[in-house]
Order: C-alpha cells, then structure tokens, then sequence
C-alpha cells in the first residue's frame, strides 16, 4: 500500500498546466500515468517542463523506496463530473 505521506507530497506537487497525472499503485511499484492528447496539446518546450516535471515526482517515489515508472494512455484523460 502506498505510503500515505507519499501519496500526499505527490498530490501537493501540482503539474504544470493542470495536466491530469494518475498515481497507480502496482504489486511492486507506482506508476504515473499521462494522455497523449493532454500532452500533445502543448509545444515542445512546454512538453519539456512536463517531462522534467515528471522526473521529478518519480525521484520523490524513490526517496520512499519504491520502483516508479511512467504510463502513457492514448486520448484524453477520464473526466469527472
């Protein structure tokens, strides 16, 4: 089960430009998911900040210990009512 503590520094850690980013928690590690439409909206540069934001929130899960890797979905991300 993923940290509680975890969970609420990765939520706190907001994404640039309001992308929607899902925390997955798998049997052996935590995956970030992104949509490939949210994304390629964005130019490249900005497309680079969202990566290097990434990267940023994996090295967070590894300072608890665990795997983290990322998930791209195809398409927009689910929307809530």
């Amino acid at each position: 089960m993923v940290d509680k503590l975890l969970y609420k520094m990765l939520k706190e850690h907001k994404p640039p430009y309001n992308i929607v980013i899902d925390i997955i928690e798998m049997p052996d590690h935590i995956a970030l998911r992104v949509y490939e439409n949210e994304i390629m909206a964005f130019s490249e540069d900005k497309r680079i900040m969202i990566m290097e934001y990434l990267i940023q929130l994996r090295e967070i899960v590894h300072k608890f210990g665990l795997k983290c890797d990322f998930q791209g979905r195809p398409g927009d991300p689910p929307r809530s009512i």
